[in-house]
């Protein structure tokens, strides 16, 4: 997140990655949760710094 925080490692359906649009509608996916969390607990939202896949080496 844009505080350097990771909150949680999130799960997204297998169907939203590795079209078109590449992992981007993991993001959505993952910032609407957020939403409701945010709305459930009464904390701001915090914007999305990045997404990583688990098990996928990076570049």
């Amino acid at each position: 997140y844009e505080d350097d925080t990771q909150r949680s490692n999130r799960r997204v359906p297998a169907e939203l990655l590795g079209g078109l649009e590449g992992d981007e509608p993991a993001r959505g996916y993952i910032m609407e949760q957020d939403r409701e969390i945010a709305e459930k607990s009464g904390r701001p939202t915090l914007a999305i710094k990045s997404l990583s896949r688990v098990g996928v080496k990076k570049k």
